[in-house]
C-alpha cells in the first residue's frame, strides 16, 4: 500500500514538474525587444531572405524564439518575422538626470566611462543587460549617435532605478527629439520644445542654438547699441531668418542598415 501511494505521488510530482517548466518555457518564449534602430523584420533567419516589414526605432516586439543571430518575433499587428539580434535591446529608457554616472564596468571603483560626458538629459538609451553584485543592481546601456551633433554614443554601465525613465510616451517624445535634432527641422523642436521636461528643455536649448548658428557675424559686430537706434537712419537688413527646414520625409531603411 505504501509503495502504490508513493508512486502516485511521485507520478503526481513529476506532473506538477512539467507543468512549472512548460510554463517558465513559455514566459521566456514572451519577452520582449526593442528596436535600436529602425530595422527589417525578414521572412526567414537570413538577411538575404524576403523583408516582411520593418519597425521604427523603440518599437517592440514579443520574442518567439531566438534562431542563432536572430530572433523569430511578433509584432503589435500579429505579423511575424525574423530580426536581427544586434539590433535589439531589453528596454529603452530616457535620462532625466544630469546625476548619471556611466562606469566602465559594474562597479563604482571601475572609473567613469570613456563616453561618459555623452550622456545628457532627454538622450535616449538601451538596456543591453542587467546583473547584480555586492553593490547592487546595475544596467549596461548604450545610446546616442555618432553624427547627432547634441545626442553623442555612450556606452557604459549605471545603476538600476536612478536617473532615467521607461515610459513610452517619454522614449516616444525623446526619439522625435532625437530626429528632429539630426536634421535639423526647426518646427518639429519648436513643437517639442512646449513638451514637459527633459524632452521640452533639450528642444528648446537646441533652438537656442540654432538661432545663434545663423546669425551672421557682420551683424553681431555692428549691432547697434539700444539707445542709438533712432540715430541710425537707414538700418542694415536682418539675416537671423535665413534657417530652413527639413520637410521631415519618413524612408525605409534598407535591408541591414544600422546607427
Amino acid at each position: 500500500a505504501c509503495t502504490e501511494i508513493f508512486m502516485k505521488v511521485k507520478m503526481q510530482l513529476s506532473i506538477i514538474a512539467a507543468l512549472v517548466l512548460a510554463t517558465l518555457v513559455a514566459c521566456g518564449n514572451q519577452d520582449e525587444k526593442v528596436a535600436r534602430w529602425p530595422t527589417n523584420i525578414y521572412e526567414k533567419a537570413d538577411k538575404s531572405s524576403k523583408r516582411v516589414t520593418y519597425i521604427q526605432k523603440g518599437e517592440r516586439v514579443k520574442v518567439l524564439k531566438e534562431e542563432g543571430q536572430y530572433f523569430h518575433v511578433q509584432l503589435a499587428d500579429s505579423k511575424t518575422g525574423y530580426v536581427e539580434a544586434r539590433a535589439t535591446a531589453d528596454k529603452a529608457i530616457v535620462i532625466t538626470s544630469d546625476d548619471v554616472n556611466l562606469m566602465r564596468r559594474p562597479s563604482t571603483s571601475s572609473g567613469a566611462a570613456r563616453t561618459a560626458a555623452n550622456v545628457k538629459k532627454a538622450s535616449v538609451a538601451f538596456i543591453m543587460e542587467s546583473t547584480k553584485n555586492e553593490e547592487g543592481e546595475w544596467i549596461k546601456l548604450v545610446g546616442g549617435y555618432s553624427k547627432n551633433p547634441v545626442f553623442k554614443n555612450f556606452d557604459g554601465w549605471v545603476k538600476k532605478g536612478y536617473g532615467y525613465d521607461d515610459s513610452g510616451e517619454l522614449v516616444s517624445l525623446a526619439i522625435q527629439l532625437e530626429t528632429a535634432i539630426l536634421k535639423g527641422e526647426t518646427s518639429k523642436l519648436e513643437e517639442l520644445a512646449n513638451e514637459s521636461a527633459p524632452v521640452g528643455d533639450a528642444a528648446a536649448g537646441r533652438l537656442v542654438e540654432l538661432q545663434g548658428d545663423t546669425q551672421d557675424p557682420l551683424d553681431q559686430e555692428n549691432e547697434t547699441a539700444p539707445e542709438a537706434e533712432e540715430e541710425q537712419a537707414d538700418p542694415a537688413p536682418d539675416s537671423k531668418d535665413t534657417k530652413s527646414n527639413s520637410t521631415g520625409t519618413t524612408t525605409q531603411p534598407q535591408p541591414g542598415a544600422a546607427q
